[in-house]
């Protein structure tokens, strides 16, 4: 069974791209997101166990090459 919600939250985070060598750039970047807090059921009905206010937040680190072409 899946469940599908749209939630409230926000995002924030920053980043930096630095020159390797002509047209290539490496990256490094963090975002931080965080949702509205979360009900999730341990059992199915009819024993229902509700768990209330858990957070869903995560953290995500990336990082990358990156290739120009063209242009400047």
């Amino acid at each position: 069974m899946t469940d599908t919600k749209t939630r409230n939250g926000f995002a924030v985070g920053a980043g930096i791209v630095g020159v390797i060598a002509g047209p290539w750039t490496a990256k490094l970047e963090y975002l931080y997101v965080g949702l509205q807090n979360a009900s999730y059921f341990d059992v199915p009905p009819p024993a229902v166990f509700a768990r209330t206010g858990v957070p869903v937040t995560d953290n995500i680190f990336r990082a990358g090459i990156n290739y120009r072409f063209g242009g400047r």
